[in-house]
């Protein structure tokens, strides 16, 4: 098992300790993240140009802690976090659908989703979403939030795992990537690949980076552990994080001096998008990092919020069609036909719900 000193070297928190005295250091570990012993996800925090340039894979990984395989792997996310260049994966350009926009399709098929996601939210879980006064029909995180009636006509019989890929999507949105669910099958020819393995160890999510193409084909892989029971609101934390790494986001970007939503672990009340757990809101809009991220993904909401599911959509009113005095209608009710002779034709005026004719 790592040390909590290796755990830190290998999340990039320690530099300037090289790895072969890292097991007799002295770690300063208020001055790190809390959870530094508890890697949540498979990639480093930051670039540690150690470990990124390493030739010895075999000798680095006995002094980190780590299977050789693993030790190549945190070598390969070090050398592409510190070779990065440019505004990320998917620019306006990949996807003719949405032109001028960042868009990104992912496949998550219901069929592979572990029987824990499977279930409805809780009251108490939809609540979260209320009290934290940021999600709202509107998608305007400073407008009216939601009604438990709104919540639960659109989500009180859907699977959890439907409402985190919802919320996701409209976390994404907000600040100018489109996320779209493929319908091709798990061979299709989408973006992400999102799956339910068992992973090895204490990780219990990895977003693979995309490759070098500005604009990647199928399949950036995203591994969710089947094994991960937690309830809504980490689930929506933990999956908005890994879709930021296949969009191709460090945990740190911008030149950060500490890491925000939707790529931070969870640092002292870093709540993911401001969910409450009864302390202050903290989290989405309020997070520095939404500014930034906005302005990485062009500036401004992309999309129609909720992907329309809280639209006003009337139903048409028809036309009123008056017909004369002496004139049969034939009216065919459940395949009950019958025939009524008008004798008088009267329109009333409209009122609130569209005009009513009497015959």
């Amino acid at each position: 098992m790592q040390t909590p000193e290796q755990i830190a070297k290998c999340r990039g928190l320690l530099p300037d300790i090289s790895a072969k005295d890292i097991n007799s250091a002295n770690v300063d570990f208020d001055e790190l993240p809390s959870d530094v012993s508890f890697p949540i996800c498979g990639h480093p925090d930051e670039v540690d140009l150690e470990i990124a340039y390493h030739q010895e894979p075999g000798e680095l990984a006995e002094q980190l802690g780590l299977s050789l395989e693993g030790c190549k792997e945190l070598i390969d996310s070090m050398r592409r976090m510190a070779e990065a260049t440019g505004n990320g994966a998917y620019p306006h350009s990949c996807n003719s659908a949405y032109p001028g926009v960042h868009s990104v399709s992912y496949f998550d098929g219901p069929t592979s989703w572990p029987t824990h996601l499977q279930r409805t939210l809780t009251d108490v879980e939809f609540q979260s979403i209320i009290d934290a006064k940021v999600w709202g029909p509107s998608g305007d995180p400073n407008g009216t939030p939601f009604t438990m009636s709104e919540l639960k006509s659109v989500w009180g019989n859907s699977p959890l795992n439907q409402v985190v890929n919802d919320f996701v999507e409209e976390t994404y949105r907000r600040w100018g990537v489109i996320l779209y669910p493929s319908t091709d099958g798990e061979n299709g020819q989408h973006n992400i690949h999102v799956t339910y393995p068992v992973i090895a160890g204490s990780v219990i999510g990895v977003g693979w980076f995309p490759g070098d193409d500005p604009c990647p084909g199928d399949h950036v892989n995203l591994h969710i552990d089947q094994t991960y029971k937690a309830g809504f609101q980490d689930q929506v934390g933990l999956k908005g994080h890994e879709k930021g790494h296949t969009l191709g986001l460090p945990h740190e970007f911008s030149g950060q001096e500490s890491h925000q939503e939707p790529m931070s672990y969870r640092y002292r009340n870093h709540l993911y998008v401001g969910f409450s757990d009864g302390s202050p809101v903290f989290g989405l809009p309020k997070a520095p990092s939404i500014k930034l991220l906005t302005k990485f993904y062009g500036g401004k909401p992309e999309g129609i919020p909720w992907k329309g599911k809280f639209m006003d959509n009337p139903v048409p009113i028809p036309p009123v069609v008056p017909v004369p005095a002496g004139n049969t209608i034939t009216l065919n009710i459940d395949g009950v036909v019958t025939t009524y002779l008008v004798t008088k034709t009267v329109v009333t005026t409209p009122v609130d719900d569209g005009p009513i004719v009497h015959h």
